[in-house]
């Protein structure tokens, strides 16, 4: 007899990602793991463009010791989210101009306020769990 979690399982392990979108809504990790539908919010699209501009900026800052010029992060940002944003099926009624605005607000402020205090000394690294058979 097949378990229940291996209807819910697209792959034989999870992600973070796919446990924190289980958390947060069940629909979407629905749509996207298991239908493999892609449905984005702008919310998510400004959010994963953010997250890519940082990344960047942490990676540089580890091969030269410096933050990259804040005008660069907002570029990455700008294009990843223009990249990204065809994806977004619901707009929640706001435009596309405010959602640029909040992600460059928030990495000016990241910038400003704590790029500097931070010394990146390895990128993101892969970690495997195993929670009662279920690889994580």
């Amino acid at each position: 007899m097949e378990k229940q979690t291996d209807i819910w399982l697209p792959k034989p392990h999870l992600s973070i990602s796919q446990i924190k979108l289980v958390k947060t809504c069940l629909r979407k990790y629905y749509f996207n793991y298991i239908e493999e539908r892609d449905i984005e919010t702008p919310y998510l699209v400004a959010g994963s463009a953010g997250h890519l501009a940082l990344e960047d900026n942490y990676k540089y800052k580890m091969k030269t010791g410096k933050d990259m010029p804040i005008a660069d992060v907002l570029d990455v940002f700008e294009k990843c989210f223009a990249n990204h944003e065809h994806r977004i099926d619901d707009w929640r009624g706001l435009d596309r101009d405010r959602f640029i605005k909040m992600g460059r607000a928030m990495l000016i402020r990241h910038m400003t306020d704590l790029a500097s205090t931070i010394n990146p000394v390895q990128g993101d690294k892969e970690i495997k769990l195993d929670f009662d058979g279920i690889p994580v």
